[in-house]
């Protein structure tokens, strides 16, 4: 939309008319922006518009609202489509791990740190470059749930330099505390691995959530779960147990219990 200031006869103002028009809006509208009377001035101005009476710089010109370019709301759908891309693009974009392609263990680690920060988890240790759990400083006060876990210890086996299997095992005996599940653990890894396969992409075909979703719902049953050629096999065995809510869950009238569960990602 184009608004434009003319003279009444229709044409436009000369630079002097122009300045003059400028100078009376300073001088009858904003008192040079001298305090307390600029309130004055801008009061006045007001009872004028209000009342429907001209504005003291306003002699002698005529002002109109018109759309002088057709092209205008083309414009403005294709300005808006380009930002609803962007944003898509972006979103899809941060589903993708910083390190792609062949993974040395110093770039599956942080590839695993990305995953953690894009699930807002704030884990109280982390994978550092070698693949070890360090122990995560903390800001202020930090509240711990009390409940048996079982962390596992991931091993790494590499092909020269480059990551080609990852894996752990973990067991429980009889235990009366519920117990948190690797859950998480194995979702980050996956993703950490199979997200490497989205080569010279701008968004992923794998969605973060889609995979933590399926490895939540399947976290005590034997599963394989395939993309791009990464393959994740997960087996668990257990008595006197049962899962729910990321827990797995003593059956209080079960005696001899025991949880044994073994993860493997095969990178290709």
């Amino acid at each position: 939309m184009g608004f434009g200031g003319r003279r009444e006869d229709g044409e436009y103002p000369s630079y002097r008319e122009a300045f003059t028009r400028t100078l009376g809006v300073l001088y009858y509208g904003l008192a040079f922006n001298i305090t307390f009377l600029e309130l004055y001035t801008l009061y006045k101005s007001y009872k004028r518009a209000d009342e429907k009476e001209q504005q003291p710089w306003e002699l002698g010109f005529s002002y109109r609202l018109k759309d002088e370019r057709n092209i205008r709301p083309v414009l403005f759908v294709a300005a808006y489509g380009f930002y609803l891309l962007s944003i898509f693009f972006f979103m899809g974009y941060q589903t993708l791990p910083p390190h792609r392609g062949l993974l040395t263990l110093t770039e599956f680690s942080e590839n695993y740190r990305y995953y953690e920060a894009y699930f807002d988890m704030e884990p109280l240790e982390q994978l550092n470059e070698h693949g070890d759990w360090v122990e995560v400083e903390q800001d202020g006060y930090v509240i711990e749930v009390l409940n048996y876990s079982i962390r596992p210890d991931f091993q790494f086996e590499v092909d020269g330099e480059y990551l080609s299997t990852v894996y752990f095992e973990t067991s429980i005996g009889d235990v009366d505390e519920f117990i948190a599940t690797n859950r998480d653990y194995m979702g980050l890894a996956y993703l950490s691995a199979a997200g490497a396969e989205e080569k010279g992409r701008f968004f992923s075909s794998l969605k973060p959530e889609d995979v933590m979703k399926e490895i939540y719902e399947k976290t005590m049953e034997d599963f394989t779960m395939k993309h791009k050629g990464v393959v994740a096999d997960s087996t668990v065995d257990y008595r006197g147990y049962t899962g729910g809510g990321g827990f797995i869950i003593p059956q209080e009238t079960s005696t001899n219990r025991y949880y044994k569960h073994s993860y493997k990602i095969t990178l290709p």
